[in-house]
């Protein structure tokens, strides 16, 4: 909040003076911050160099570019409410963009990678691009640009072949596998990696975890920008999701019918225990998820924000039905014991308490269609709740 401006004339033990005008900033730096970590998660770091043809930046310098790029959308967004309008075009010459931008001179060789030249005939990332330009003028539509995913943006443009994405010392993705690690290690958690052997026909498995007396955890991460639309599902489903599945029945096999090569390179011993496959993902699409194999094998997925809060923070987020129409109020569920947070991980969904109330339309036909009717959260319900506390 200081950042935004937000917070004024702080001094410890006394008054802190709130600007609630900046408001709409400090949402901008929220959102930043989002976008910065989401961003790292896949790349490692945003102060990775990228190369293209002569240009040199970070991924830290387009970030910035795009708190730039938010602001004035978010500005013809306001302009487009006060008059009313269903959608405001924005147009302006290279040359005042940049200036209304305060562009950078390195900004300047950026912005072109944010734009859709039109003249090019190639449109296949018209929806992830903020700017349309034609010869040098630059447009952009609002409200479209105001709900862009600007993570998937930056991956959009980083991931085309064009561009040479110097990653730290570790690859692409690594950076996630040493997050949960880190995770499940700083909770007092024993973890072990095995590295792939093929001459030996050893996989390499990202993570086990010596996770109580019975169950060992056998974890596949899966770090990518979140899915949004039914192509890029259908994607993630593809070469992400079930890839991590057989991977994982590639490794329980391992596990189970090779003990003594998988205890000779960990620091505990999986004898006699459950093997548990879990998928870890950056984002929450498929969170709860289970896949069943044709032999019983289940394998489960989780993110790990929410692996996070069950983990580190002990509880897991949960929803009360009030009893009345379809009303809810959040309520965490404290986990004090290795077996409760066990459970939370493999089936988070049991913690969504609620209850269905069905209304059914009776058709000329003779059949009959169920209306859904969307759960609310009940505000003034879980003020009561919290004042009877």
């Amino acid at each position: 909040m200081k950042e935004a401006g937000a917070i004024k004339n702080y001094i410890e033990g006394e008054f802190i003076h709130f600007d609630m005008s900046k408001n709409k900033e400090f949402e901008e730096i929220q959102e930043i911050k989002n976008i910065s970590e989401l961003i790292e998660n896949v790349y490692g770091s945003v102060d990775s160099d990228v190369l293209y043809q002569d240009i040199k930046f970070t991924i830290r310098d387009m970030i910035g570019l795009v708190r730039k790029i938010i602001k004035l959308s978010n500005e013809i967004k306001d302009h487009r409410q006060e008059n009313c309008k269903h959608i405001c075009i924005y147009k302006q010459s290279f040359k005042n963009l940049s200036k209304q931008l305060k562009l950078t001179n390195l900004e300047k060789d950026i912005l072109p990678f944010f734009s859709i030249d039109l003249a090019s005939k190639n449109l296949s990332e018209v929806e992830n691009k903020p700017f349309f330009n034609i010869d040098n003028i630059y447009y952009m539509f609002t409200p479209a640009t105001v709900e862009l995913c600007y993570e998937k943006v930056l991956d959009k443009i980083l991931s085309q072949k064009k561009f040479s994405v110097q990653l730290p010392l570790k690859a692409k993705g690594i950076m996630f596998e040493d997050k949960i690690i880190n995770l499940f290690s700083d909770a007092g958690f024993e973890v072990g990696q095995i590295n792939r052997n093929e001459k030996k026909n050893i996989p390499e498995i990202d993570a086990l975890v010596n996770f109580d007396d019975e169950n060992i955890l056998v974890i596949e991460a899966k770090c990518t920008i979140k899915p949004e639309e039914r192509l890029e599902v259908f994607s993630f489903i593809e070469n992400h999701l079930s890839k991590a599945v057989n991977q994982l029945i590639e490794r329980v096999f391992f596990l189970t019918s090779n003990p003594d090569a998988a205890n000779e390179r960990l620091k505990f011993s999986i004898e006699q225990k459950k093997i548990i496959p879990i998928i870890i993902t950056n984002h929450s699409f498929f969170s709860g998820q289970r896949f069943v194999m044709k032999d019983g094998l289940v394998v489960y997925c989780i993110d790990d924000i929410l692996l996070s809060k069950i983990i580190s923070q002990n509880y897991i987020p949960s929803w009360l039905y009030t009893g009345s129409e379809s009303n809810y109020v959040p309520k965490d569920k404290s986990l004090r014991t290795k077996q409760e947070k066990l459970g939370a991980i493999l089936n988070p969904v049991a913690n969504l308490l609620g209850k269905a109330h069905r209304t059914i339309q009776p058709l000329g036909s003779g059949s009959a269609v169920e209306i859904y009717k969307q759960p609310s959260i009940d505000r003034l319900e879980q003020l009561r709740r919290k004042v009877d506390l």
